[in-house]
């Protein structure tokens, strides 16, 4: 279901004024998708993470993560303590701004792809959501990432001489979104030239990465020495919780210089 954005009234003179809106270009950003080493000693380079993305909210106000882990985080992570504080990330906050999808976003290291355009209210903005595909797969690009899935990982792994490719095939679950990605910053009249969304594999402050406490050596591989992570397996169950956490998303604004 469509979103529609929150108005804005401005109070001059006795009058009302409804904020600018403006449509803005959003990026698929790659840069966070370096090369880095897993809490069990895995050295990790990924190749490209698909996401299945319905809509992405972007929102003003809201509380810090710091002083309140949001509920549905806090259950999805299995009812564990909430996480230690990190920057630049709010939740709960009113919508001003929306991107509609469907698309397939793929994030490659270094890379920056334009994906669309979003509408936003003039403001200071404090983080965003992401809502993924519907479980369906009715709304998929079967293309690049198979219906029923929120996404799919690729990737290569090394430890002590041993290197194993591997395919993360995340499966869709019910109200399966992000809530509280990291993103601040004003969007002005003539000033914006995009958003760019990140997906980060090292979360920023806590230095957790999303494939902890996943032993791969353990894991089965096909005929070609692939190990593929599905649905059923507590390595599937331990990175999907991963990727749909706010503390892997990150945002920026990119202005005109």
């Amino acid at each position: 279901m469509g979103l529609v954005l929150v108005t804005v009234m401005l109070s001059c003179g006795g009058e009302t004024e409804e904020a600018s809106r403006h449509e803005v270009p959003i990026f698929i950003d790659g840069t966070g998708i370096d090369r880095f080493e897993t809490d069990r000693g895995y050295e990790v380079d990924i190749d490209v993470v698909k996401l299945g993305i319905e809509r992405v909210e972007f929102t003003v106000g809201g509380e810090e993560h710091a002083r309140s882990q949001d509920w549905k985080q806090w259950l999805r992570r299995g009812l564990l303590p909430a996480a230690y504080a990190h920057p630049n990330h709010a939740s709960g906050g009113e919508v001003a701004g929306e991107f509609v999808g469907p698309v397939v976003a793929q994030f490659r290291s270094g890379e920056l792809e334009e994906i669309g355009t979003a509408i936003f209210l003039e403001g200071d903005y404090a983080g965003y959501n992401v809502t993924f595909m519907g479980e369906d797969g009715s709304t998929a690009d079967a293309e690049l990432l198979e219906p029923g899935l929120l996404g799919r990982i690729r990737g290569e792994v090394a430890k002590d001489g041993e290197e194993i490719g591997f395919v993360v095939e995340a499966a869709h679950f019910s109200s399966a979104d992000v809530i509280g990605g990291g993103f601040a910053g004003s969007i002005n009249d003539g000033q914006t030239t995009g958003v760019a969304l990140e997906f980060l594999t090292v979360a920023p402050g806590l230095g957790t990465t999303i494939f902890d406490g996943v032993q791969f050596s353990q894991l089965e591989a096909d005929e070609e020495g692939t190990v593929w992570i599905e649905d059923g397996s507590l390595a599937h169950a331990e990175i999907r919780s991963a990727m749909t956490s706010h503390q892997f998303y990150s945002g920026r604004i990119l202005n005109q210089q």
